[in-house]
């Protein structure tokens, strides 16, 4: 067995301490591939159930919601809305809403990908404004 693993080295002895000692690194390879292996398969695992904490989290806060305080909100949305130029608020409401690309906003506007890009940022811009006037006044 062992003249076979080096066929070149005509020493017994030689040839079977080069067998054993690459026999221990196929060995010592293989268990830290393993342990590679299994501590990616841990972190996955930890972060598959971190993900559905945060999750389920989520959701218990979202049921916590007052219905008055959203109420409020969606009244406060619309009417900051309306303040929006016709075509701001089209392009805000498609993207986000109707979650539609830039490029198919474009098309629906007839104006460039860029100009769309710019209606939706500035009507993101003047409601972020908008709401934190609500939160901090």
């Amino acid at each position: 067995m062992y003249e076979d693993f080096f066929p070149n080295c005509e020493d017994a002895d030689q040839n079977r301490q080069v067998y054993f000692r690459f026999t221990k690194y196929l060995q010592k390879a293989i268990q830290v591939e393993r342990a590679k292996y299994l501590k990616k398969r841990a972190c996955e695992k930890a972060n598959a159930e971190a993900a559905q904490r945060m999750a389920q989290t989520d959701m218990d806060q979202a049921e916590e919601q007052n219905p008055i305080e959203d109420l409020i909100l969606r009244e406060a949305l619309k009417t900051e809305l309306t303040k929006l130029s016709p075509k701001e608020r089209v392009a805000f409401l498609y993207r986000f809403v109707y979650e539609m690309e830039d490029k198919e906003i474009a098309e629906h506007l007839n104006i460039s990908r860029s100009g769309a890009q710019y209606l939706r940022s500035q009507a993101a811009k003047k409601l972020e404004r908008q709401a934190e006037e609500w939160l901090y006044d």
